[in-house]
């Protein structure tokens, strides 16, 4: 293992051929990497169910039970957002195992503590700060891989405009047709509360097929780097299972607070709005996705239900909370690739205090 390409690398001890450290140090990488996908699965399984289970579409059991399924059904329908996420973003050669250990327990951390506070941030992009800053600590801006992450701000600020614009358009024409229906408002609901079914599952779909696809690219990372795998290797099978199974679990968790913040705190969600939020959301996660993009599930869909909430006048969404969800967008960023950075650096420091 290489701390960087001109140090020395770490003594090597051998087990039957196999190098223990490596060893060590790969199972303990795999473990924080499902781990985070746990995480992953809980937080962002309020986003696939906030708005069914707000408006009693569904009883909060069987949604989760219809996240789960979908969510698993997403994880196994495609592999090109984890090749982005495994070859696209990092030099490899500049990044290491204990590095990529590193910047994961601090993104779980940041992914728990926002958990517990119902702030449905981007786990997803957490990583991406993770990663870059620990990049940056190791080799510079060298070790970024700059249309990569031009690629992700832009599809970052695209999902938002457009998961906003669209929810507030289809919005306006749900409306429209509504009011120009002869329909009471009891059947209205239930219509919509039955629409909500497909829409939730579309959401659900949508999140395995992008999310659980992140740590699909990083596992591939690490077997390489162990030097089990070519590099130019494809998602393997047992990997792509791991992942769907691993995020299956985490979105039988579902964090209650995140379902009340999306659901509740931007706004009281009617089963209309919640129909077109997540018709929307899942729309726009499974667009990026053709795309080969990794874009942010509770992003899109927190933008999505902003979008619908202000279809009729702006008053009807909470401006003040989406502004407090926003900033923690931010702070996602700042806060994940600055502390991976100084802990990598940190880390470095002792490295050559214990070589040299």
């Amino acid at each position: 293992i290489i701390c960087r390409k001109s140090r020395m690398p770490y003594r090597r001890f051998r087990i039957g051929g196999v190098n223990s450290m490596m060893l060590y140090l790969c199972i303990a990488t795999i473990g924080v990497l499902l781990w985070f996908e746990w995480v992953n699965g809980a937080a962002d399984s309020g986003n696939a169910i906030a708005t069914v289970v707000v408006t009693e579409a569904l009883p909060r059991r069987i949604a989760i039970l219809l996240a789960v399924c979908m969510n698993m059904v997403g994880a196994f329908s495609g592999t090109a957002v984890a090749e982005m996420v495994g070859k696209g973003l990092i030099d490899r050669t500049f990044i290491t195992l204990p590095s990529l250990f590193l910047a994961t327990c601090i993104v779980i951390w940041w992914g728990l503590r926002a958990m517990k506070h119902g702030y449905p941030i981007s786990k997803s992009h957490a990583m991406f700060a993770g990663l870059g800053g620990v990049a940056l600590a190791d080799g510079g801006f060298d070790a970024l891989i700059m249309s990569g992450w031009v690629y992700i701000f832009v599809g970052l600020v695209l999902s938002i405009i457009g998961s906003v614009v669209i929810g507030n358009l289809l919005g306006n024409l749900t409306n429209r047709c509504v009011n120009h229906s002869s329909m009471s408002i009891r059947k209205t609901d239930k219509l919509f509360r039955a629409l909500q079914l497909v829409s939730a599952s579309v959401m659900a779909f949508s999140h395995g097929l992008n999310d659980a696809q992140k740590t699909m690219g990083l596992l591939m990372i690490v077997l390489i780097m162990s030097g089990e795998v070519p590099h130019d290797t494809p998602v393997l099978w047992w990997v792509i299972v791991l992942c769907a199974v691993v995020m299956g679990i985490g979105t039988a968790c579902a964090n209650m607070k995140t379902i009340h913040t999306i659901g509740d705190e931007l706004g009281p969600v009617n089963p209309q709005q919640g129909f077109v939020a997540e018709l929307v959301a899942g729309s726009v996660i499974m667009f990026f996705s053709w795309l080969h993009t990794p874009v942010s599930t509770s992003v899109i869909l927190t933008s999505s239900v902003a979008g619908t909430r202000c279809a009729e006048r702006i008053a009807d969404l909470d401006t003040l909370k989406f502004g407090e969800i926003m900033r923690a967008w931010v702070y996602t960023f700042l806060v994940v690739g600055g502390l991976t950075f100084v802990a990598e650096a940190v880390r470095l420091r002792i490295v050559d205090v214990f070589l040299w």
